[in-house]
């Protein structure tokens, strides 16, 4: 994989698709490139020791300036016997070193090593209120509480029925109790990725919960399916009913999510405690 800034953002590169970097593993990986010291040189005798766990079990690390000039190259390879350095040698150079972090315990070489998904960023949507356009929310098993959100160019809200089944209700829309809807879209994200998971086709072939798209002002669209995961007993069994949401009792407190935006698709896992604030049935944008 490679990192790097894209625009004011950082992004991950993982088989030639773009995502969004996890700003915290970002920070971590800058302050262990930046914070590393030398433990100490090559023990006497330890030399092809060394050299041979590089050689089997090294990360290589490129690093290059925002002019895309490769800066240094080094390898990180396993912990000491006691855990407390880590095996690390310059390209080029014959002898290697043992590194470590002052205020760290333990090895450095799983700053480096991670799986792709752990890079990327959780943040779903992620949209301020005043950067979104339009948002549809799609119960296909409740269409009466299905709605989409219109914004004017003065800043007005219209909200409608997203299916034209459903009545419109003719009272005036509340804009604060949009307003209000509309932050919960700034703070949304995912407990995991998923991607790996092999149910995933089966999965997005069911029908899902809900179907949320929001646009921006730029024409940006993105877009997440919900599929309950239910909460279940020792033996597999549904535990309540499973109704959630507007109505029933809670038997489910997550959710798998096939989500789409401009860096492509991907399958996370969500909390519904987090979620349940875009839950928001048609009626609830206008006077009681």
């Amino acid at each position: 994989i490679s990192l790097g800034l894209v625009g004011s953002e950082m992004c991950i590169r993982d088989s030639n698709k773009k995502f969004k970097a996890k700003k915290t593993q970002i920070d971590d990986l800058l302050n262990t490139i930046r914070g590393v010291r030398m433990k100490y040189t090559t023990p006497r005798g330890a030399e092809n020791q060394m050299r041979k766990n590089l050689a089997t079990s090294g990360v290589k690390v490129e690093i290059y300036d925002k002019n895309d000039n490769k800066m240094k190259v080094y390898y990180v390879g396993g912990a000491t016997a006691n855990s407390l350095g880590t095996y690390y040698i310059m390209e080029g150079a014959t002898e290697p070193y043992v590194m470590h972090i002052p205020s760290f315990q333990g090895m450095l070489k799983g700053k480096f090593l991670k799986q792709p998904d752990d890079w990327k960023d959780l943040m779903m949507f992620g949209d301020q209120v005043e950067n979104i356009k339009s948002v549809t929310v799609d119960y296909p098993k409740q269409k009466s509480k299905s709605f989409k959100i219109d914004r004017s160019s003065e800043g007005e809200y219209s909200v409608k029925p997203f299916y034209e089944v459903t009545p419109e209700i003719n009272k005036p829309v509340i804009n604060a109790a949009v307003e209000k809807y509309l932050i919960g879209y700034s703070v949304m994200m995912a407990e995991a990725f998923e991607n790996r998971n092999p149910n995933r086709d089966s999965i997005n072939n069911t029908l899902p919960f809900v179907s949320i798209s929001v646009t921006d002002l730029k024409g940006g669209t993105k877009v997440a399916r919900l599929f309950p995961l239910p909460n279940v007993d020792q033996y597999g069994n549904p535990i309540l009913s499973t109704g959630v949401g507007m109505n029933g009792s809670q038997s489910i407190y997550r959710y798998f999510a096939d989500y789409k935006d401009e860096y492509g698709e991907s399958f996370r896992l969500v909390q519904h405690r987090n979620f349940e604030r875009l839950f928001w049935s048609y009626d609830y944008f206008f006077p009681q």
